[in-house]
């Protein structure tokens, strides 16, 4: 039998935009254009609450990266999604590296996030930071 995957009501995705449809419309008018920030996409689970199987984030523009995914996205059947805005670059980092380690068995991703280009920023993981340190760690 496959694992059951966790769900979120969203508080603990730290998410607070959603879970909304996801589709072109409701990106474009949800979403402001040219604000970084994180967001998960992902499907309702039958018995409430939303499964998350795609988290990110932007350091540009949360809008068009969340576009981008789009196509690829809904061929899997992914039809919700959730969104924050960032007040700093490091924000947007920790709360996907958090998002990451909570979920990140049912992820379709399993590479650790990377950290925003030119900052030194650590994941705020105890055991995650220390294999940062050490190298140890596989960074996109």
């Amino acid at each position: 039998m496959p694992p059951i995957e966790n769900l979120t009501k969203n508080p603990s995705l730290g998410l607070p935009n959603g879970p909304h449809d996801f589709n072109k419309e409701n990106v474009e008018n949800l979403v402001e254009k040219k604000r970084f920030g994180n967001y998960a996409v992902g499907y309702s689970s039958p018995i409430g609450g939303f499964i998350p199987k795609i988290i990110g984030r932007s350091d540009k523009d949360l809008q068009d990266k969340i576009l981008n995914g789009i196509d690829v996205a809904r061929k899997k059947g992914y039809d919700k999604f959730c969104f924050k805005y960032a007040d700093s670059l490091k924000e947007g980092f920790e709360r996907e590296c958090l998002n990451y380690h909570t979920y990140q068995r049912q992820l379709d991703d399993k590479m650790h996030p990377s950290q925003p280009e030119g900052h030194d920023i650590k994941c705020p993981d105890v055991i995650c930071a220390k294999f940062f340190k050490s190298g140890k760690i596989n960074r996109p």
